[in-house]
């Protein structure tokens, strides 16, 4: 093509009309690959977040199953502890060492994450009571043989609770102190 300048008004025109056209070309081109690109990013985060989120899901699939077995091996140990715990208390009790099981355990479970059974012992236990009944009574003999009637109740009511006895209750022998209200 020559130069411009040397170009007619009309060729001038046809170069214009052409680049023009040319121009539209190219930004139709342009405009049709962004919308593809566009469509393909938008498939790609769609692809992506579907990854992501099947990701996600599998990991937390896993860490559910490790919470799982780490509680289930947790109380395995403690199960495991507790039968050697009475394995030993057993050997303990056959070969007269409770003392020294009752020490070497106590002194062990303070550096232990989970404890060694220990022996416990029953105890009796005396407890004094001293109870105050109102008894409605013509005179002291009156009052002091309704609070006998009322203290043979409560005996039989306390007998009836478990691991409660009544040995000796001063009741019977009438020694109440009795006051006039």
């Amino acid at each position: 093509m020559p130069p411009i300048s040397a170009c007619s008004d009309a060729e001038i025109a046809e170069r214009d009309a052409w680049s023009e056209y040319w121009l539209r070309e190219q930004v139709v081109s342009l405009k049709g690959e962004a919308q593809a690109l566009k469509a393909e990013l938008a498939s790609l985060r769609e692809d992506n977040l579907k990854e992501i989120t099947s990701l996600h899901q599998q990991i937390e699939r896993r860490m559910e199953r490790y919470s799982a077995d780490m509680n289930r091996a947790q109380e395995q140990h403690a199960a495991d502890i507790a039968r050697i715990g009475e394995a030993m208390l057993a050997e303990a009790e056959a070969r007269d060492w409770c003392g020294q099981y009752d020490d070497f355990v106590d002194n062990l479970n303070v550096k232990l994450d989970v404890a060694l059974p220990t022996r416990n012992h029953d105890y009796d236990v005396v407890i004094p009571i001293t109870i105050t009944v109102r008894v409605t009574a013509r005179d002291e003999d009156g009052a002091r043989h309704n609070a006998q009637d009322l203290a043979r109740d409560l005996e039989r009511e306390i007998d009836r609770l478990d691991d409660v006895a009544t040995s000796s209750w001063p009741f019977y022998d009438g020694d109440f102190k009795v006051e006039e209200t």
